[in-house]
């Protein structure tokens, strides 16, 4: 991870989100895929006051194909 803000725990759960720029680091992609796959429909955006984060579980599932 690059800073603090790359990913974070949300309410002391198992819900780890993590943002674009690690997203496309985990799956081996570009940032501009990473939009390809939102607009697609194949990977979810979560908005927190205006910062698109990810969950990670989702990213992973997507990077080993499990739907």
């Amino acid at each position: 991870m690059k800073n603090r803000n790359d990913c974070l725990v949300v309410n002391g759960s198992n819900s780890i989100l993590i943002n674009k720029s690690v997203a496309s680091e985990l799956l081996g992609v570009s940032m501009r895929t990473i939009d390809r796959l939102v607009s697609s429909g194949e990977l979810i955006k979560v908005k927190i006051r205006g910062a698109v984060r990810f969950r990670r579980i989702e990213v992973m599932n997507l990077a080993g194909g499990v739907k």
